[in-house]
């Protein structure tokens, strides 16, 4: 599990108390100096809208040049934030362009051109968990971060945030249920797999559970507002953060904690399968005599050649009584089918042995892939977790950072969204059967594109 609590540039989930008085000719300074002056809740204030989505506030009636020099602000705050969040822009617009159609390939390879394997449910589910995190909220924190002070749109911050939540929640259970099926496959092969059946009621499932376990960033997650004084007006800027109904209370830190909480359990249940598996794959004999036996037999070698000989030997050796040319002959003879004998059951052997090999490489190769996934995903998260515990226990530590530091701190603030897009490089590079796929799905489209050209 993910939260999202938090996730604005300057301050905390509780406006930082100060009070700025600037003059206008010193307007163009003012982004970079400013800090936000007490919050506002929706019950204390007389406000006016206007298209640029902020609020004014005046005693009186608001004068043209109030207005302007609100106008003014709001712009220079929202541009001098937005040159802050370049490397966050950069980042977000690079894994949308690299994760709608990466995932969306991964998804037609491995619904349409490899084998419904339990695996395979899996990935697709987790394919469809990334896609739909590329097509809506990377484009949404797009908008709130070239429009950050004025981005007043509390429903669409609450879905986008819910939305996000959601599907994260479900890559990370998905990824649990991965572990726990290679946990069942390379420690504990003589148990039945898990069925395609099976595993699609899981996909199912966890997907619920994920979409359940999101809810609270509905309640916590909506239009935040700050406000700045400019001479005799007062200025609100509104942003995508901790809902104005909440953020006086202890709802946030309670979803801090419970998706926390929710994380960190993941991660220990990863951690805890993947040693194991770790565990079973070096040791790497208990793994092939398990296979073995599950063979039926078909590999037993234990006397095998002794026996073939005695056998042959048994049927073919002459009689005391033969005269010596018949000693010569079926010596001969004896020599002939023995020697046939043994290269068959050797090439035999050799064959079963290659096959085994084989299944046991392709194995540990998914096993490594879905792993490096998981680390991936799990290491993305790193530092959010710090930064958000940091900026929990100091909520004035952003506000304290130059321009250079600030860019760090959202940077990697976002750095989780890495894992919507870097999915289906890893299985391009790390999935040979992955990559034949792809070569199918594109020569199928190219053969459909040329009969309709040719129609």
């Amino acid at each position: 599990m993910t939260q999202y609590i938090g996730q604005h540039t300057d301050n905390s989930s509780t406006a930082i108390h100060t009070s700025n008085n600037y003059s206008y000719s010193n307007l163009k300074m003012m982004p970079s100096m400013v800090s936000p002056s007490n919050f506002i809740g929706t019950n204390d204030m007389t406000s006016e809208h206007t298209a640029a989505g902020w609020h004014l506030v005046t005693t009186g009636n608001v004068s043209l040049d109030e207005e302007i020099i609100s106008r003014a602000f709001l712009k220079d705050l929202n541009s001098t934030q937005f040159h802050i969040l370049v490397p966050s822009l950069v980042l977000v617009v690079v894994l949308m362009v690299l994760g709608i159609p990466g995932n969306l390939i991964a998804l037609m390879v491995y619904a349409t051109k490899m084998k419904r394997s339990t695996a395979a449910y899996f990935i697709i589910t987790l394919a469809m968990s990334d896609l739909i995190n590329c097509c809506i909220s990377l484009p949404i924190e797009i908008a709130l971060i070239s429009q950050f002070w004025t981005f007043d749109h509390p429903v669409v911050c609450k879905f986008s945030r819910f939305l996000t939540a959601a599907m994260n929640n479900t890559s990370s259970f998905i990824l649990a249920a991965i572990a726990y099926d290679r946990f069942r496959s390379i420690c504990l092969p003589l148990k039945p797999r898990i069925s395609t059946l099976k595993a699609k009621v899981i996909c199912i499932i966890i997907t619920l559970c994920a979409v359940c376990s999101a809810i609270p960033m509905f309640i916590g997650y909506g239009t935040f507002t700050y406000r700045f004084q400019q001479d005799e007006v007062t200025i609100y800027g509104k942003t995508c953060l901790v809902d104005d109904n909440v953020v006086q209370t202890n709802i946030p830190f309670i979803i801090l904690i419970y998706f926390f909480t929710g994380h960190l359990t993941v991660f220990f249940i990863l951690v805890v399968l993947y040693s194991c598996i770790g565990y079973s794959l070096t040791r790497g004999s208990n793994f092939l005599r398990n296979e073995i036996v599950l063979k039926k037999g078909l590999l037993q070698r234990n006397n095998s050649t002794y026996s073939m000989t005695s056998f042959i030997v048994q049927f073919t050796t002459p009689s005391r009584n033969m005269s010596l040319e018949s000693d010569m002959n079926n010596y001969c003879k004896t020599n002939i089918k023995l020697n046939r004998s043994m290269s068959t059951l050797s090439s035999h052997e050799m064959s079963l042995t290659r096959r085994h090999g084989g299944a046991a490489f392709r194995t540990k190769r998914m096993t490594c892939m879905l792993f490096l996934v998981t680390s991936v995903f799990e290491i993305s998260f790193i530092p959010y977790l710090v930064i958000v515990s940091i900026r929990q226990y100091d909520p004035g530590f952003e506000a304290g950072l130059n321009n250079a530091g600030k860019m760090a701190f959202n940077f990697f603030l976002r750095f989780y969204l890495i894992n919507s897009a870097v999915n289906p490089v890893i299985y391009c590079f790390y999935n040979q059967n992955f990559r034949h796929g792809v070569k199918r799905l594109y020569r199928s489209i190219s053969n459909r594109v040329y009969r309709e050209d040719m129609v």
